[in-house]
């Protein structure tokens, strides 16, 4: 069995809006990259493709060997060579940690389901902020 640990959309601007929880999230996400990486050791706006506001946010760094996809609509397999990567690397079971639940973390597990990944979601390493509709 393959692992993948994909984390979406954790990136500077973001954390600088204070999601829900958001000490408790980076250090539980913190924990879940260091884990993967012992196991594994081989626009305009906010987030204007480029800014500093658009990098990884800044504890979670990648580390040199650690493949980043930039992505661009709410599915991180749209438009990304995502499946294609993980299916070379016979990947059959991915773990998603990341920000906004209600968007793209929400879109790109129920596409992994769909191409047939086993899902994982670790308690306390995704977040989102409030809105309108539901608080965070």
């Amino acid at each position: 069995m393959a692992q993948a640990l994909i984390v979406i959309d954790i990136q500077e601007g973001l954390v600088k809006e204070n999601p829900y929880n958001a000490k408790n999230f980076i250090s539980n996400t913190k924990a879940i990259i260091q884990h993967f990486r012992d196991q594994n050791s081989e626009d305009e706006g906010l987030l204007a493709t480029g800014s500093d506001n658009w990098q990884v946010y800044h504890e979670l760094k990648p580390q040199e060997n650690e493949k980043i996809f930039n992505k661009y609509y709410n599915s991180i397999f749209k438009d990304t060579e995502l499946k294609e990567y993980l299916n070379r690397k016979n990947i059959t079971d991915v773990t998603f940690v990341g920000m906004q639940v209600e968007f793209c973390i929400d879109t790109s597990v129920k596409v992994g389901f769909e191409y047939g990944y086993n899902i994982t979601i670790v308690e306390d390493t995704i977040s989102t902020f409030d809105n309108e509709y539901l608080p965070a």
